[in-house]
């Protein structure tokens, strides 16, 4: 509120006194607004939010998530364009179960329905978001009791993602993807966008597969390590060509001293992701192929890493029995406020 009828003004005011006038009149002011601030925060709906990285402890690098923390399930249209505000590569809508049978099946464990949306739509799965979402939760006590070992995410397509504390780190369990190749056409047309999207007309492609079943929307292509896939100049528009909404580019690592068995990149500009800076999803195709390509046995742990602009690092299983890959990895937490809905 400002208080000008209540001064005598004096065009022969002091310099001194004109500032202490001016600071007077701002705090006032910014005491109004933060006042009706807080009003308005008591009598909306609201909901908290944190933003994750996952796949580092850096917090300007991994893969980060908008993770929001809802009381009751919101339309469709409302989850998208609050998704579309963060403008996060996912945001993820958790919502705690409360029912008697999940609390009681096992007091070690805690279960959250899950949603994702991209900027543009939402997704049927991320393994980034869910395991940014386990790395808090884990990380507090007020919202999952220390002795919480295991979360359980049922999504609305029917899977359950199931997250376990590993030490420092994070592990979920996603289903095992498998992948079938494409026709002679097919591979033509899916070469040359991705010839295209590397811009590299020489690029030496030694293997196209596309996801089966739940995974039909993922294209995976293997490179020639000499073609370093960390070094390319990409054309994200290009992959608008390959038929596929997620393109995962890979090679193997034989590099002495490295630990790392494959990298990879991921490009869905459909999605209205030009480059993932972390792929969870894309691990689902990649650890059953290399570790059977590699020579590994499936309980074998391979390091790999996603080599894009802020990069990654997981450790990956295939538990070819249960059909299941696991992802390990770390987790940070960079930023937290509240959501009016």
């Amino acid at each position: 509120m400002f208080k000008f009828k209540r001064m005598r003004w004096d065009v022969t005011v002091s310099h001194y006194a004109y500032r202490q006038c001016i600071l007077y009149i701002k705090l006032e002011v910014h005491t109004e607004v933060s006042s009706v601030s807080s009003r308005m925060t008591d009598i909306r709906n609201s909901a908290p939010f944190v933003i994750v990285n996952a796949f580092t402890k850096d917090p300007f690098g991994g893969n980060p998530a908008a993770i929001v923390l809802l009381k009751g399930e919101l339309p469709t249209e409302t989850c998208q364009k609050i998704a579309t505000n963060f403008n996060q590569p996912i945001t993820t809508f958790l919502i705690e179960s409360t029912s008697p049978s999940d609390l009681a099946a096992n007091a070690n464990s805690r279960r959250f329905n899950v949603r994702w949306f991209t900027v543009l739509n939402e997704a049927p799965l991320c393994g980034h978001g869910t395991l940014a979402a386990s790395g808090y939760l884990f990380s507090n006590p007020e919202l999952v009791p220390s002795n919480v070992n295991v979360l359980h995410f049922q999504t609305r397509t029917g899977r359950v993602i199931t997250a376990r504390r590993d030490g420092s780190l994070v592990g979920i369990s996603l289903e095992a993807a498998s992948v079938e190749v494409p026709s002679a056409s097919e591979r033509e047309v899916i070469e040359a966008a991705v010839k295209n999207g590397l811009q590299k007309p020489d690029l030496s492609i030694k293997f196209v597969g596309t996801g089966v079943g739940p995974f039909s929307y993922v294209l995976m292509v293997e490179i020639d390590e000499k073609d370093d896939l960390a070094s390319c100049k990409i054309d994200h528009s290009a992959f608008l060509e390959t038929g596929y909404s997620t393109n995962v580019i890979t090679h193997k690592v034989t590099k002495p001293g490295s630990d790392v068995s494959f990298v990879s990149r991921m490009f869905a500009p459909a999605s209205g992701v030009l480059e993932d800076h972390v792929c969870g999803t894309a691990h689902c195709l990649m650890t059953p192929y290399w570790t059977s390509k590699l020579g590994k046995a499936p309980s074998d742990v391979l390091l790999a890493q996603q080599v894009s602009g802020r990069g990654g690092n997981l450790k990956v299983v295939w538990n070819d029995e249960e059909k299941q890959v696991v992802l390990k990895g770390e987790t940070i937490l960079t930023m937290y406020g509240t959501v009016i809905l």
